[in-house]
């Protein structure tokens, strides 16, 4: 073989591995790129089931909150009841402890 024929063929080589060069780092490029979308998609994906998993939640937190109402609401009346008894006794001692003054 010729010493230019041989050089042609290293230029051929050499032209080729330049275009496969371009071409590999074009798909890096492009896999890179797809890569960061279907990682912001499964960022979305993530996201929206902890949302619905809260929002699961959400009926167990409300039955706990009104059974905690209805409770305080009870305590509330057992304590104005026990106001109100008080009130009574309170006047019924003031009567009793006046009657004894009147008497002695």
């Amino acid at each position: 073989m010729s010493e230019q024929l041989l050089k042609q063929i290293l230029d051929q080589l050499h032209q080729l591995n330049e275009k496969v060069d371009r071409e590999l780092r074009q798909l890096n490029e492009k896999v890179d790129r797809e890569l960061h979308l279907l990682h912001d998609r499964f960022e979305r994906v993530e996201n929206n089931m902890a949302t619905k998993e809260d929002v699961a939640v959400l009926p167990l937190i409300k039955r706990a909150v009104l059974d905690t109402s209805d409770s305080i609401k009870r305590l509330e009346e057992i304590q104005e009841n026990q106001q109100h008894i008080i009130d009574l006794l309170s006047a019924r001692s003031i009567r009793q402890e006046a009657e004894l003054k009147r008497i002695k």
